[in-house]
């Protein structure tokens, strides 16, 4: 149930959010902090997909200086798992937690699959 409101809860498969979606902000802005603490109010967090072995402090360090997209492309879906548990993590089984994926990205599919099984 979501904290009390004057606004009509948004019902996703019979779980009552606050009607609030926090946007996918890309580069480094929607991460795991940010969407967590929504999801934990009762509404929905949002990560954004692109960059995220920024936040991640090996990750950066085993490509910073990589022109290697398949290695970089890696280290991101690795930080998109880490990313997706720690806000649910922070969520504490409220709210929900989404992942923003821009249809433009190369790897697509790659990084919807690992949201997905991510949680």
């Amino acid at each position: 149930m979501p904290p009390a409101s004057a606004l009509l809860a948004l019902t996703i498969r019979d779980k009552a959010l606050l009607p609030i979606v926090q946007g996918g902000m890309g580069v480094g802005v929607s991460a795991h902090r940010l969407a967590g603490t929504v999801a934990r109010h009762g509404a929905v967090g949002t990560i954004a997909s692109v960059d995220l072995r920024r936040h991640h402090d090996d990750l950066m360090a085993q490509t910073v200086r990589s022109r290697d997209r398949a290695q970089i492309e890696r280290a991101n879906l690795v930080a998109l798992d880490r990313e997706v548990k720690a806000a649910l993590h922070i969520a504490e089984g409220r709210g929900l937690v989404s992942v923003n994926v821009m249809r433009a990205v190369s790897q697509y599919a790659g990084y919807v699959r690992q949201a997905c099984e991510s949680g």
